[in-house]
């Protein structure tokens, strides 16, 4: 039986496309004990859980360590953010919530009645706001740019370095919706693309085709009441478009990671290594689904 996501997950939003693979990827969610999610790996990932998840104000948290691992963020721009309405928890009073953010980005939420926090549907086991900081949903952008010459369907991928390994991970481009600015979905899309490929991607003129709105990410930072959610939206650019490609550099200080960036055909090999992330699988067979991009055969 079908999953109908916007009763099992509410305030997904209206522009939401009913296709198989949200169907499935729900009716996978809810099967997945996401208690069992791996457990957090490194010093770093340890320190944010432990520092994070319900620090009572920000004298508990460890000032300098915050702000060296955070998307430039301090607690005088969290302080701002909070006043205008658009960073949901005030960093003296980690229980206090910006009623203006509550109403403007939690409508449709399920509320805990016994502490005013968002409650995922899926427990995880973990309480509190985990190493996103925020109560709630924070979205993310996962962003399919699309060329189609006469002999297929080509995508623009990254493929990040491990800076000690070198192993590659190919992936879309995307990242943080930056709400606390004032950034809508569609130019964060934009922005990403932008920084992500060293500027050779400009969606500005280009029209996208939203695929997925706030399709929770199960990973390690997932808690019960703080998780990312992924919008997938394709966007499809002309042929003279596919000459961008190069390498920069992604992440701050020891965090660097080498990132190659490029076009690449969208055969049966490259689908199995992009659709290992199970929103990026949603988002790439949806647009399949909707016969707005197909997958050539492997040479």
């Amino acid at each position: 039986m079908a999953v109908n996501y916007s009763e099992t997950f509410p305030g997904l939003g209206a522009g939401v496309i009913a296709s198989q693979s949200l169907d499935r990827y729900y009716q996978e969610l809810a099967a997945q004990n996401l208690t069992e999610l791996p457990t957090p790996n490194t010093e770093r990932e340890r320190v944010e859980r432990r520092q994070f998840a319900d620090a009572p104000n920000w004298g508990a948290v460890d000032r300098g360590f915050y702000e060296r691992h955070t998307h430039d963020v301090t607690a005088a721009k969290i302080i701002g953010h909070y006043a205008k309405g658009l960073f949901n928890t005030h960093p003296s009073m980690a229980n206090r919530v910006s009623p203006d953010y509550r109403e403007a980005f939690w409508a449709g939420l399920e509320i805990s009645g016994h502490d005013g926090r968002p409650v995922l549907p899926w427990p995880t086991g973990i309480r509190g706001r985990g190493e996103l900081w925020q109560w709630g949903p924070r979205g993310t952008t996962d962003t399919l740019v699309a060329a189609q010459p006469e002999d297929g369907t080509y995508v623009f991928a990254v493929e990040k370095f491990h800076p000690v390994t070198r192993a590659g991970k190919l992936a879309l481009m995307g990242g943080f919706i930056e709400v606390e600015k004032g950034e809508g979905v569609m130019d964060a899309h934009v922005r990403e693309s932008f920084e992500e490929s060293a500027e050779t991607i400009n969606l500005r003129r280009a029209e996208g085709v939203a695929l997925t709105d706030g399709v929770p990410i199960a990973n390690r930072s997932m808690t019960d009441n703080a998780w990312k959610t992924s919008h997938g939206a394709l966007f499809v650019v002309g042929s003279e478009a596919m000459t961008a490609a190069g390498t920069s550099t992604d992440g701050e200080l020891e965090d660097e990671v080498d990132t190659r960036f490029g076009w690449h055909r969208l055969d049966d090999r490259l689908y199995e290594r992009l659709a290992k992330s199970p929103q990026r699988k949603v988002l790439l067979d949806a647009a399949i689904e909707l016969e707005l991009i197909s997958v050539g055969e492997a040479a």
